[in-house]
Formats: C-alpha cells, sequence, structure tokens
C-alpha cells in the first residue's frame, strides 16, 4: 500500500530511530521486534523525496533482515535500492563527448 504524504522532518527522525531500535532489537536476541520495525522503516522510507535518504534507510533495513535469516526480504530491499541507483544515473546529466579536433580523412597529398 502506497501513503500518499510525503515524510516530514520528524518522521524521517522516527525511521531513523526505527532502524537503531530494529538492529538493538536483533541484538537483544528479540528477532519479531526487529522484524517488525525494519519493514515499517523500509515502509515509510517510500515515502520520502530524498532517494539517498531513502537508500541508506533500505539498505539498514535489509541487513538487518538478512542477519534474522529473512533473505528473500533483504533481497527485495536490495533490489528496490539498485531501482533508486539506477534512477538517480539515468537523470545525471552525462557529459557529451569532446568532439574530433582532427579531420576524418587527411587533406595532404603524398
Amino acid at each position: 500500500m502506497n501513503d500518499p504524504l510525503p515524510l516530514g522532518a520528524s518522521t524521517m527522525q522516527s525511521v531513523e530511530l526505527l532502524c537503531e531500535a530494529a538492529e538493538l532489537s536483533l541484538l537483544r536476541g528479540t528477532p519479531e521486534r526487529a522484524r517488525e520495525q525494519a519493514e515499517e522503516a523500509a515502509r515509510l522510507a517510500r515515502r520520502t523525496a530524498d532517494p539517498s535518504w531513502e537508500l541508506a534507510v533500505l539498505m539498514r533495513a535489509s541487513d538487518v533482515l538478512d542477519r534474522l535469516g529473512e533473505h528473500g526480504q533483504a533481497i527485495a530491499l536490495h533490489c528496490r535500492a539498485l531501482g533508486l541507483i539506477a534512477q538517480a544515473h539515468l537523470h545525471q546529466p552525462q557529459a557529451l563527448p569532446a568532439p574530433h579536433t582532427q579531420p576524418a580523412f587527411s587533406t595532404t597529398l603524398m
């Protein structure tokens, strides 16, 4: 389900805290809580307008899920992150190659 409203700064901080909480829950031995927090962080990250921030959240969440053995979910988040990277690369202006300074054929006679 897509959430229609973009994230505000306080919500972005909440997502950061969710990522930290997921990592701590993993260390404390509460895997179900870690899974829920990682999934919620990834879900909320979709609503941001900053792809680099979303990418960072996705990588943190996928790391938690991977360490929990949820490899399929972790790969799905990695694929989503790769989509963001590809999209950012496609929207970057590309430098045009420099024109040839030498003529294509020789104008001197042998």
